[in-house]
């Protein structure tokens, strides 16, 4: 369940909202630990700067200085240039992205299934794992599945694993949760290649052996705008 993040040197903690430097951790204010998480896990797409605010400072207007102010302060924590920046891109007139490598990875304490399949949600160039028992999926921080993307609900839907089969409930969501196109009332049993519509955004469930994992389709899910 990757909601924890790897790039370079520094290890990104979404359950303790830490950031750590081999093992050590660095000082982020909340605000900025959120904008790091945000693009870390959005990574290696490029986040508006609106996009950015919204997360931040939802439903408050603020001035583009704050978010700036942010990114010195992230700067300066992961020892980065902003001239020759390893970590922070600057997108001129858009937004900021993280490059390098990010590895996502399972939040310590969570296990796969153990019927010897693996289970997945693909989402744009993610693979994100599922563990046994309940997923809950949204875009709260902290959820077990974080698609941070507007029009899904903070805690939109549940996906649960139990042994070798995986069902799907919605969560009282805004927008629906849709398998193959057809609303979830109920819980309902989900097959590998089938496609999940969580409000705006669409994914692909795929179940797995070890031995197949390397055939899972990423960048499956789009947003279905």
């Amino acid at each position: 369940m990757p909601t924890n993040f790897r790039f370079g040197e520094y290890l990104l903690r979404s359950d303790t909202r830490q950031l750590l430097l081999r093992s050590a951790a660095v000082h982020l204010t909340p605000k900025a630990f959120e904008l790091l998480h945000t693009l870390v896990a959005n990574a290696p797409r490029a986040v508006s700067k609106v996009e950015l605010q919204n997360r931040l400072w939802p439903k408050t207007f603020v001035s583009a200085g704050n978010l700036a102010l942010l990114i010195t302060e992230l700067r300066n924590a992961l020892h980065d240039d902003a001239h020759a920046p390893q970590f922070i891109r600057t997108v001129h007139g858009f937004g900021y992205a993280i490059q390098g490598e990010v590895v996502p990875e399972p939040m310590p304490g969570t296990t796969p299934a153990t019927c010897g399949l693996s289970f997945w949600l693909i989402w744009r160039a993610q693979a994100l794992l599922l563990s046994t028992g309940s997923n809950v999926v949204g875009r709260q921080p902290g959820v077990d599945v974080l698609i941070d993307v507007p029009g899904i609900s903070r805690v939109h839907a549940r996906i649960t694993i139990e042994n070798s089969d995986a069902f799907i409930e919605d969560l009282d969501s805004k927008n629906g949760t849709y398998v193959e196109g057809r609303p979830v009332t109920t819980r309902t049993t989900l097959s590998d290649g089938d496609h999940v519509q969580l409000g705006p955004a669409l994914l692909l469930f795929r179940c797995s052996s070890a031995e197949g994992e390397e055939t899972l389709t990423f960048g499956a899910g789009q947003s279905a705008n």
